[in-house]
């Protein structure tokens, strides 16, 4: 499986430019200065190349909902995995940028509290977009209609034709297309 087989080469180079590094300052017995630079490049380097792995393993355990049942034991639909892949690998990257940066003697606690305040200020700008993703979401997961049901809601009749990440497509009884956000028929 070439997946499987990324998932621990990608990391295994990294890892032996790291080990090549540390012993080329042993050997060299480089100033300390260059030494504490190439020991901080070492440490990302070996941080770098353990968040690979784990990135590269959220594709080995998860690339479809029966893999992912059969490792943890939980039912996810198969249309929200690309979803909960992406969220994970974002985690995973945040979590890396995060731990690199104090590595290298930074205070992370500044850079966290600006992310948290440039968040709020996208998920205020974004709050529509965001209620459709969790629309989409709570469509997906829970399945209260499909591709080809047909629906009555306060706002829409008619028959389903695509459901996406923003809205739901709805063909009315007099052959119309209606596109409802998805936080509206999931409230509804």
């Amino acid at each position: 499986d070439d997946i499987l087989l990324d998932t621990v080469i990608i990391p295994a180079r990294i890892l032996i430019i790291a080990l090549g590094l540390a012993i080329g300052a042993q050997i060299l017995q480089i100033d300390p200065t260059t030494n504490n630079f190439v020991q901080h490049l070492i440490r990302t380097l070996v941080v770098f190349a353990l968040f690979m792995g784990g990135i590269r393993t959220i594709d080995v355990v998860a690339p479809s909902s029966m893999r992912l049942f059969g490792v943890t034991g939980l039912t996810i639909s198969e249309r929200l995995l690309p979803f909960l892949r992406t969220a994970f690998k974002l985690l995973f990257v945040a979590l890396c940028v995060l731990v690199i940066v104090q590595e290298w003697g930074y205070d992370a606690s500044g850079l966290i509290a600006g992310l948290g305040v440039g968040g709020l200020a996208i998920s205020l700008a974004a709050q529509d977009t965001i209620k459709n993703l969790f629309g989409f979401t709570t469509i997906v997961g829970d399945q209260p209609f499909m591709v080809g049901d047909f629906i009555k809601t306060p706002d829409v009749e008619g028959t389903v034709e695509h459901v996406g990440v923003r809205s739901t497509r709805i063909r009315q009884l007099d052959q119309a297309y209606v596109t409802v956000p998805n936080s509206v028929l999931a409230n509804s």
